[in-house]
């Protein structure tokens, strides 16, 4: 993983851990001028939201998993976009796809 970041986020009294990394991944597109398979490299980031204590967050707590990896990214100095990509929880984790970025990186 080229960059990651891990702490503890306080968010209106409650505990959450909060884990953001950038990473290559590799998948497969169209070459433009064949139309063939190749690979490519995309540039991705996840950030990952989860309680210290219950209640856990769950399905309908999307909102607040947002805010609080809001918080965190800009406490780092992240940038927030505007339209990050998939969001999905998971056994009280929720995971969002390019939510915040590393300018520079």
């Amino acid at each position: 993983m080229p960059y990651e970041l891990t702490d503890e986020v306080i968010y209106n009294g409650r505990s959450f851990d909060v884990w953001f990394g950038l990473y290559e991944t590799e998948t497969v597109r169209s070459a433009p001028d064949t139309g063939l398979p190749q690979k490519e490299w995309i540039e991705q980031s996840r950030l990952v939201v989860r309680t210290n204590q219950d209640p856990q967050i769950g399905p309908g707590d999307k909102a607040l998993a947002r805010k609080v990896g809001v918080a965190f990214c800009r406490h780092y100095g992240l940038s927030v976009r505007r339209q990050p990509g998939e969001a999905q929880e998971w056994q009280g984790e929720w995971s969002f796809l390019d939510l915040c970025w590393k300018d520079g990186w």
